[in-house]
């Protein structure tokens, strides 16, 4: 059930940027420092085409639907 939702968030979204989020806790994301209560955007379409989490981040892969 979560493969084909992962395949349809992986690069053909409806938007790019997802709804804000606010930070609970400071943390460090990938060597960035955001402090507590930070308003956070994250790109759809950035994290659904990134190679190093997508084998093949521009096809769309069917298997498993």
């Amino acid at each position: 059930m979560l493969r084909p939702l992962g395949e349809k968030l992986c690069g053909f979204t409806h938007g790019t940027i997802q709804c804000p989020h606010l930070s609970m806790a400071d943390a460090v994301v990938a060597g960035y420092f955001i402090p507590k209560g930070s308003h956070v955007l994250l790109s759809r379409v950035g994290l659904g085409r990134n190679p190093r989490i997508w084998e093949e981040p521009l096809r769309f892969n069917q298997s498993g639907i």
